[in-house]
């Protein structure tokens, strides 16, 4: 089992990361077939593309399809004997509150409230500059808000992969995060302010495209992850993203998506530390 070296966040191991304000009340139930056709086909495979990689990946391609959405990744460790596993959890914020979970290792299955108990719901939009949100109903009455959240949730890697991703990332060989095909979400909410859709959102859509391209081998995953927080300028705080690569355990680098290595990136100060 490989130990990583995380950056610092501060936060507990269970709970929930607050959500920002601002979201769109989307068709529900156009949103629903939309996840469950996005894993349709898509193959598990324990250690190298598993629950919470696809769940990253169908949370990342959500947000491009549908700017604003509530949407979040649900976290469940083991417990009673059951092995850990993740699903999405998306909100109805419209007329009528509601919400589903969505496992994508079981070919996009939906299923309600109480068919899963996670232990960490990481929500989006995780961007808390224009106040915060608090759908409603939601499992989250139930859990802590927490200030910080990291984890890794694979246990071996192969650092042999850093180069290659590296590469791709020096290439900008990486399918940058696509416009809603739907022209008048395309038009309304994919804004410059970024209000809707952001460079957040832009950073873990590359995260998980590189996840997807860099599977993992027989030796482990792929030693990348994606971290969110925030850096000063003009003495406010600024929310922003960054990947995170690891060349060895002990030893990683943050990466901007437009500008490169920021191995010495003493502004960035993380919040939340997915791998």
């Amino acid at each position: 089992m490989v130990k990583l070296t995380l950056p610092a966040t501060g936060g507990g191991p269970k709970g929930y990361t607050e959500m920002g304000k601002w979201t769109i009340p989307e068709n529900f139930g156009v949103m629903i077939k939309y996840l469950e056709a996005s894993f349709k086909g898509q193959e598990y495979k324990p250690g190298i593309w598993d629950c919470e990689d696809m769940v990253f990946y169908g949370v990342a391609k959500a947000r491009c399809a549908f700017p604003g959405c509530a949407i979040g990744a649900a976290l469940r460790g083991e417990k009673k004997g059951e092995a850990g596993h993740a699903q999405i959890i998306l909100w109805d914020t419209g007329p009528n509150p509601q919400y589903v979970y969505c496992d994508p290792a079981n070919q996009g299955k939906i299923s309600g409230p109480e068919d899963f108990e996670p232990d960490v719901i990481i929500s989006w939009p995780t961007e808390k500059r224009w106040g915060i949100k608090d759908p409603q109903p939601s499992p989250l009455d139930k859990m802590t808000p927490l200030d910080g959240f990291g984890v890794a949730l694979d246990t071996e890697y192969d650092f042999s992969l850093f180069e290659k991703i590296k590469n791709d990332l020096v290439a900008k060989n990486v399918e940058d995060s696509p416009p809603p095909e739907n022209t008048v979400r395309k038009d309304k909410y994919y804004d410059k302010e970024g209000r809707f859709y952001t460079f957040r959102d832009r950073t873990f859509y590359w995260f998980t495209q590189l996840k997807k391209t860099h599977k993992g081998t027989d030796i482990g995953s792929a030693p990348i992850g994606v971290a969110f927080g925030t850096v000063k300028k003009d003495g406010q705080d600024i929310e922003t993203g960054r990947l995170v690569l690891w060349k060895t355990s002990a030893s990683y680098t943050y990466w901007h998506i437009d500008k490169g290595d920021k191995q010495n990136d003493p502004l960035f100060t993380p919040k939340i530390v997915l791998v």
